[in-house]
């Protein structure tokens, strides 16, 4: 399966999903006309393209696809150390009042030198998985088990805070 993504404005991209020839396999897809990036990505993992090759294929696009995906170069989120050092997967995701966190899910003190703020779009070029968090509500929290389980919506509940 190969996926091709064409910028054709600022914020329109066309796609074209090319699957080999087999018997039960849909048959291949491309936009009918330009369309959104969320558009693309809910289509392309509609016909389960896997939300990594999505983001590489935009990269390979545009580099600066992320901002047309709503996620502005300006937004930063708050990592933990074993994050940063890449020692630990991020494990836990959570939108705090306007923070982003991206924690690997063990406890962490709420000093301010156990954190590093990055672009959420260097952590999601990382790691496309968080493609799927893109429209995580404030006061809300993803979780996973490993880097390969499926995230985990769930409301922070009045005693969590962390941030």
């Amino acid at each position: 399966m190969t996926v091709r993504i064409k910028k054709v404005s600022d914020s329109l991209y066309t796609a074209d999903l090319i699957l080999p020839d087999m018997p039960g396999i849909k048959a291949s897809w491309s936009t009918p006309e330009p369309m959104r990036v969320d558009q693309i990505v809910e289509e392309l993992r509609s016909r389960g393209v896997h939300q990594i090759d999505i983001g590489d294929a935009f990269y390979e696009a545009d580099p600066r696809w992320l901002t047309a995906f709503g996620i502005g170069s300006a937004a930063k989120g708050y990592v933990c150390r074993e994050v940063l050092d890449k020692s630990q997967p991020i494990l836990l995701v959570s939108r705090n009042h306007e923070d982003w966190l991206f924690l690997c899910g063990a406890g962490h003190s709420k000093e301010a030198s156990e954190y590093t703020l990055l672009a959420v779009g260097y952590l999601i070029n990382s790691d496309r998985t968080l493609l799927a968090l893109r429209d995580l509500p404030i006061g809300w929290k993803a979780e996973r088990k490993s880097a390969n389980s499926p995230w985990i919506r769930s409301p922070l509940d009045s005693s969590e805070n962390l941030s």
